[in-house]
């Protein structure tokens, strides 16, 4: 016997995490939302500090910002496929959105828009191969409605914190009878 498509899930082990908490029907919609934001920010904290950096001085370079003609963007060359995600993200803005204090969270939070459903797809065909299109259909109708009430804002803000070291935070669990299903 199984413990379900979940385990066998050729990802990282925060989106196994997500597929798990919407597979249990134990798990209510806000713990699942809890599970994506989390599954989201560990996977944006991958992103190299430099990276970051880059972004950052071309977002406070003076005078209009264009974001095809920034020096600081021409420089940045992305590493990984979610670096050039991002890049690509606030490439999109406009130099009046860029003029505004928080025109790289916007930037973060829409790649995180972009990013979720990825994830959430891959998940959904991996239940469909392990399991039924019922179940994964079901899968990925509560996935979507956790992604979209996940607070991608937030977590865009603090992975834009420049206070030090960035920790990859991980999902609480539940220990004791307290800490059981919600009623």
């Amino acid at each position: 016997m199984s413990d379900g498509p979940h385990r066998s899930l050729p990802m990282r082990p925060w989106w196994k995490q997500a597929a798990l908490r919407a597979d249990k029907s134990a798990f209510d919609v806000s713990e699942c939302t809890e599970a994506i934001e989390v599954a989201l920010e560990r996977e944006f904290a991958q992103l190299r500090p430099s990276f970051l950096k880059g972004l950052k001085d071309a977002h406070e370079e003076p005078g209009l910002f264009s974001p095809t003609e920034s020096i600081h963007l021409q420089k940045l060359r992305p590493e990984t496929p979610l670096e050039q995600r991002v890049l690509d993200n606030v490439t999109l803005l406009s130099p009046e959105e860029m003029a505004k204090a928080e025109a790289l969270v916007a930037a973060f939070a829409n790649a995180m828009r972009n990013e979720a459903p990825r994830f959430n797809k891959q998940i959904e065909e991996h239940y469909r191969r392990k399991s039924d299109a019922i179940h994964a259909g079901r899968e990925r109708e509560r996935l979507d409605e956790a992604t979209a009430r996940a607070d991608v804002e937030s977590l865009a803000r603090r992975l834009l914190r420049s206070d030090g070291p960035r920790a990859a935070p991980a999902l609480k669990k539940k220990a004791g009878l307290d800490d059981g299903v919600s009623l």
